[in-house]
């Protein structure tokens, strides 16, 4: 009976005294960790996502006027356009809205970015309308990634 009280007693001890040392541990571990981190992060990330959004506010008005170069500036040398059942290239991309007509009018409406690090997975719609009163729209979801301090598409996925 006396042994089982002294193993008791020991047990009871040792578990205290390693429950102290963990608050001591830890206690230091926390105090030399910057407390701004978190901060600076999610800072980081709300500029990111104003980015991204101040691109889209552009990218209807820059497909409307066939703006070449905003295309080649935020699609990816690899990007891929996902639509009516096939993949198109970049170069295919930008071809075919050469070739649509003058008169049709793009915006982008309903956009919601989740972030993910040095990523971004922007969902939206985008509607087509044309002055014979034609309208037409599909929801979107492109894949961005930031390279340096740009954003670049890699894909657009359009879904009737």
């Amino acid at each position: 009976m006396r042994r089982i009280f002294l193993h008791f007693a020991m047990a009871c001890i040792t578990f205290t005294g390693s429950t102290h040392v963990t608050k001591l541990w830890n206690s230091r571990g926390r105090a030399a960790l910057p407390t701004q981190t978190v901060q600076v992060l999610s800072s980081a990330t709300a500029m990111s996502e104003s980015a991204l959004l101040d691109i889209y506010n552009e990218y209807g008005a820059a497909q409307t006027r066939h703006d070449n170069a905003f295309f080649e500036r935020v699609e990816a040398e690899e990007f891929k356009l996902f639509a009516d059942g096939r993949t198109y290239s970049r170069a295919e991309d930008i071809q075919m809205m050469d070739s649509s007509p003058a008169d049709e009018v793009y915006k982008i409406d309903d956009l919601n970015v989740e972030m993910k690090g040095e990523g971004a997975v922007p969902a939206g719609r985008m509607t087509l309308t044309n002055s014979s009163g034609y309208r037409d729209s599909w929801r979107l979801i492109d894949v961005w990634v930031r390279r340096g301090h740009n954003w670049q598409i890699l894909s657009t996925t359009q879904i009737y």
